[in-house]
Order: structure tokens, then C-alpha cells, then sequence
């Protein structure tokens, strides 16, 4: 029941305190000509109403959800199905995230990693992890991808 009553209260409050962090939005609009996904362990419900409030849903061909598959990150069958989805290789597939989970997840699928030192995780947990590349800020993801 605690746990009804939490998801009821964050669908309603979930854009409350959400933003994009800096550079997100900008580095989005320059990176029109890549195939993007989105993989989250919140509810599909709660990511499809984030990336919309936040107005940034159109960026993405595909957003998968803890509950899209039976298995949630660090399994990569979500990596896996955005490969699959997209028709992107996974010599040219980075997954980018802020925690070790989302580095294991990349590891996993066998895809470039690169973990971002805000957020969730930290600089430490993300060598840790063995992310192939970290970042600071978000705009130096423009700097990984070639055309």
C-alpha cells in the first residue's frame, strides 16, 4: 500500500523539482543527425510524462522504461532492444549515465560507455566501473561523437 500511495504522489509531483541539467537541451538540438534512446528504471509512465513536461520528448526514437521488460539496468536487454529498434551497431552505440548501474548496463551490452561525474553516481563509482570515458560537463559529449 506505501508504495501505491509514493507512485500516485510522484506521478502528480514528479516535474516538480526536474530539470534538465545544463547543456542538455543545447547539445540535444545539435544532435539532430544520431538515433537517441532513453533508458530509465522509473515507470514508462514516468518518463514518457518527464520527457514531455520537460518538452524534450521529440529528441528521443525510442524511451524504455524499468517496466517496458522483464528485465530492468544493469541487464541489457534494454540496450539491446534500442540496438535492435534503431539498427545502430554496436560499435557505434554510446550509453551515457551517471551512475555504475548505467555503465554496468552499457559494459553488459557490449556498447561505448560514457558516465557523466553529477547526478546520481560520482567520479569515483564511474572508474570504478570502468566507463570508457567521463565527462564533467555535458556538452563535452559533443566532443565523443563523430559524424
Amino acid at each position: 500500500m506505501a508504495f501505491s500511495v509514493f507512485r500516485s504522489y510522484y506521478e502528480k509531483h514528479l516535474l516538480d523539482n526536474t530539470e534538465l541539467y545544463p547543456g542538455v537541451r543545447e547539445v540535444l538540438n545539435e544532435l539532430t543527425w544520431i538515433r537517441k534512446a532513453l533508458i530509465s528504471n522509473k515507470s514508462e509512465r514516468f518518463i514518457k510524462k518527464i520527457l514531455k513536461g520537460l518538452k524534450i520528448d521529440s529528441y528521443f526514437d525510442i524511451d524504455i522504461g524499468g517496466d517496458s521488460l522483464p528485465n530492468r539496468k544493469p541487464h541489457p536487454d534494454s540496450v539491446n532492444l534500442v540496438i535492435e529498434k534503431t539498427g545502430v551497431d554496436k560499435e557505434n552505440t554510446l550509453l551515457v549515465g551517471d551512475s555504475k548501474v548505467d555503465i554496468e548496463t552499457g559494459k553488459r551490452a557490449g556498447v561505448w560507455t560514457c558516465g557523466v561525474s553529477y547526478g546520481y553516481g560520482d567520479r569515483k563509482e564511474l572508474i570504478k566501473s570502468g566507463a570508457d570515458w567521463i565527462i564533467e560537463e555535458f556538452p563535452a559529449l559533443k566532443g565523443l561523437i563523430k559524424r
